[in-house]
């Protein structure tokens, strides 16, 4: 099962959909929002419309024409429901990103699990504070994942450290920053098998690279929840991979890819301290 979507990927605080028809909201909210019970009922009513055909088909008018009223009826009671929802998601939360139908079911699925993101943290810093500390990019990439979810309407997620506990691991896991900061990166590639390796920030007279490993992978301690591993050789690596998961151009790989579990690297250049729109310089499925 896959995935897929294609366009670049760019900042998602700053990229957001400029309006859009109710029509073409309504039609996102029948493929990726209906709830499970409104599916049931959509099989309902289809039930009841070829019911009453069958009625009016055999000669039973009157049975055949009351059937697909109520059936008709039963579809506009549906369809009222899914405009009065988009109209008050509209009011209360902030628009929607410009995203292909193909990212909005990638995340939509992954949402059905509990989702933590594990922050890295430098320990060599525990004299000044116990806890470790977080680098700005990963920081940077914790405020974006957060407005992304909340523009997606998908479930709140857990932020913790680089230790999950108990039923944690059972979780969709997130994890920002290299094996370096980040011990569950460290742990996850090692049980999915990670051979990609990143050649670390390359620097010259007029510009500055980096590069991130992206790994995506059923979670091998809850088969139905997943994994994303984003590590940056440096922090703006990192926050360069949030954005490229977060992107059209991600679910696009997951769809070429054809595989649940693989792994790639991105290449991202850095001006004035920010990274600009990523290349895949690597992919390939896990073994």
């Amino acid at each position: 099962m896959t995935e897929d979507g294609d366009s670049p990927a760019e900042p998602h605080d700053a990229k957001q959909a400029g309006g859009g028809s109710l029509y073409s909201e309504v039609l996102k909210a029948v493929v990726v929002k209906l709830r499970s019970e409104e599916y049931l009922f959509v099989v309902a009513i289809a039930v009841i419309l070829l019911v009453g055909a069958l009625g009016a088909g055999t000669g039973n008018v009157r049975f055949g024409v009351l059937t697909i009223a109520v059936g008709l009826l039963s579809v506009f009671v549906l369809v009222w429901q899914l405009v009065i929802r988009v109209r008050r998601d509209a009011v209360s939360t902030p628009k929607t990103l410009d995203l292909s139908l193909r990212t909005r079911r990638l995340w939509a699925r992954m949402a059905r699990q509990p989702t933590r993101v594990a922050l890295g943290r430098f320990d060599e810093f525990t004299d000044f504070e116990s806890g470790g500390l977080v680098g700005v990019g990963d920081a940077l990439a914790l405020r974006e994942f957060s407005s992304f979810f909340t523009a997606l309407q998908l479930p709140e997620f857990d932020v913790g450290d680089d230790e999950p506990r108990g039923n944690e691991f059972k979780a969709n896991q997130i994890t920002l920053g290299s094996a370096d900061v980040n011990r569950l990166t460290e742990k996850l590639a090692e049980r999915l098998h990670v051979t990609i390796h990143y050649d670390g920030p390359r620097h010259s007279r007029l510009d500055e690279w980096d590069d991130c490993l992206i790994v995506r992978a059923p979670n091998p301690w809850n088969k139905a929840a997943w994994v994303i591993i984003i590590a940056g050789s440096y922090g703006l690596g990192t926050l360069a991979g949030a954005r490229f998961v977060m992107s059209d151009e991600f679910a696009a790989v997951v769809h070429r890819v054809h595989s649940d579990a693989f792994e790639c690297r991105i290449e991202v250049e850095i001006i004035n301290g920010s990274p600009l729109a990523p290349r895949v310089v690597a992919l390939q499925k896990l073994r």
